[in-house]
């Protein structure tokens, strides 16, 4: 019969996958996947989220080794922040600038003409 993993080497491997998690999400949200960009963050992402959780169950049995583990977490914080600035930097490209429709008289829905010059406008578009 197999024992259990010890509970830092299971941290320590969760851990490394979390990195690895952050590190497809931020290639994912640059588009320096084979799939389109942004395809599959928000599934990375939970799974990353999932993977967390998994992390802080093991804490109370990782009493000894918690400033190693503490390491660790910190190290993932800059690949947290940089998936934090692509995600912000997505919505804003989405929600961002886009060009108005033809005519005054007839824009393309959710866009407008710019009144002073009587030509399409860059205009902030909800979508």
């Amino acid at each position: 019969m197999m024992g259990r993993i010890p509970s830092e080497v299971e941290a320590s491997a969760r851990l490394r996958r979390i990195e690895n998690l952050l590190d497809q999400a931020t290639a994912d949200l640059t588009g320096k996947g084979s799939s389109p960009a942004c395809s599959r963050c928000a599934e990375l992402l939970a799974e990353t989220q999932a993977e967390l959780q998994s992390v802080a169950g093991l804490l109370p049995e990782l009493a000894q080794q918690r400033a190693a583990l503490i390491l660790q977490l910190k190290a993932l914080l800059p690949r947290i922040r940089s998936v934090e600035r692509l995600l912000a930097a997505a919505a804003e490209f989405y929600r961002g600038w886009c060009a108005a429709g033809p005519a005054q008289s007839y824009p393309a829905p959710g866009y407008q003409i710019d009144e002073w010059s009587r030509r399409p406008a860059l205009l902030a578009f909800e979508g």
